[in-house]
């Protein structure tokens, strides 16, 4: 049956889970994973930054620090996860909040893989053009930039502006 019916006549939110396609099932165990990243570089970015500004996003808040000497990569949570021990003290708290082990992101449907992402995204080529809007008598700057694999355009534009 489908995901609907199936909550309908039970509070089995893992096996509704189960009930979608595995494409979309895969998409969400990648998010949440660079959920849980993001959540653990805002507690790293505000453990080490003397002063950090918000800026929102899908899924709360993102923080950014003002005079902080960064950290070049920070691991992504996977079961086979090792790393040095102030790191995972960081993780464990991030993931006490989500109510999850380490362990928990060990599973058959999924392979979570520890790998490094890097955490200060610096863009390339940058241009702002500033001009009149075309349409309105106001201001308007356009940006230019790139960006690496699985960095947001949008999140950036939202720090550039909000600093």
């Amino acid at each position: 049956g489908t995901v609907v019916s199936h909550l309908r006549n039970s509070n089995d939110f893992k096996g509704a889970f189960q009930r979608t396609f595995k494409g979309i099932r895969e998409i969400f165990f990648s998010a949440y994973q660079s959920y849980i990243w993001n959540e653990c570089v805002k507690q790293l970015v505000r453990q080490t930054s003397n002063e950090v500004y918000s800026v929102y996003y899908e899924a709360g808040k993102l923080v950014f620090p003002r005079g902080w000497k960064p950290v070049d990569a920070f691991p992504l949570v996977a079961p086979d996860l090792s790393a040095d021990d102030k790191t995972m003290k960081l993780i464990d708290n991030v993931l006490a909040i989500e109510k999850m082990k380490l362990s928990d992101f060990s599973t058959d449907e999924h392979v979570f893989v520890a790998r490094l992402r890097e955490v200060c995204v610096v863009p390339q080529d940058l241009v702002m053009e500033e001009g009149n809007d075309e349409r309105s008598r106001k201001q308007k700057v356009v940006l230019s930039f790139s960006l690496p694999k699985g960095a947001y355009a949008t999140i950036v534009t939202k720090a550039l502006f909000q600093q």
